[in-house]
């Protein structure tokens, strides 16, 4: 876990795995591929926003984990919440 920026209005923090991860004596993943940044920022005086991403490397478990359509569909929603929904034209 590392800090990459700490301030009074903003926190990021980055995490990688630095060993393997194995699941019924199989390795799932290898040290360092998984990864993930979290921001933490200060709206107001007593609000904080959280924003996080986390990925993994091109190993067979992670590819397995998530099916690329589940990637497909998440995409096509979020297209359709920034640019179709929010288009101002009729």
């Amino acid at each position: 876990m590392r800090v990459r920026e700490i301030s009074a209005m903003r926190l990021v923090v980055a995490i990688e795995n630095v060993s393997q991860v194995t699941r019924l004596m199989l390795t799932l993943f290898d040290a360092g591929v998984l990864q993930s940044v979290h921001f933490l920022e200060r709206q107001g005086p007593d609000v904080w926003s959280y924003y996080g991403l986390a990925w993994a490397g091109e190993s067979t478990a992670s590819m397995l984990a998530v099916p690329e359509s589940s990637y497909i569909n998440r995409a096509k929603v979020l297209y359709r919440h920034f640019v179709v929904l929010r288009d101002p034209r009729p």
